[in-house]
């Protein structure tokens, strides 16, 4: 993908609920609206914010992005909604009450909980095109030592 999430290095998160799924998300479609409630973004944290379980969703699986980059024309403004595990973008197919306008890119939508360094699909309107970021973020690096993400090789 062209677009790619800019992800802050702070730690500091808010819980969330856990659930466990399968990678692959072809089936499962994503982009409709959902609710976290409140206020939970951390001021200076580019991470998502991932909920589950989310009655919402057919994947059970929430998401509030922060705005990164600037909004596509039409934007309506921050919403969260229903995303899905993936390996690849064609893995995120929009369900037709998706609010995103610019489609979906399969990306790390966090490094911090229990859905560190997991592909999800994440909203390109939320996103920074200009963006030079890596497709897996630093902080997913399963050489590192320091690296201490649950979901990655060897951490379990």
């Amino acid at each position: 993908a062209a677009m790619k999430l800019a992800l802050g290095s702070s730690t500091l998160f808010l819980p969330i609920v856990l659930i466990m799924a399968s990678a692959g998300c072809s089936n499962t479609p994503v982009g409709n609206p959902c609710f976290l409630g409140g206020d939970i973004t951390v001021p200076g944290n580019n991470n998502s914010i991932v909920s589950s379980p989310v009655v919402d969703c057919e994947s059970k699986i929430c998401v509030r992005t922060p705005q990164v980059g600037e909004p596509p024309e039409g934007f309506m403004g921050s919403q969260d909604y229903c995303s899905a595990f993936c390996e690849s973008d064609n893995d995120c197919s929009a369900d037709g009450a998706n609010t995103c306008i610019t489609g979906f890119s399969c990306l790390v939508a966090t490094t911090t909980t229990r859905f560190c360094c997991q592909k999800l699909c994440i909203c390109n309107d939320y996103l920074d095109s200009s963006s030079t970021q890596p497709e897996v973020p630093e902080e997913c690096d399963p050489d590192n030592p320091v690296n201490l993400c649950v979901n990655l090789p060897g951490r379990e």
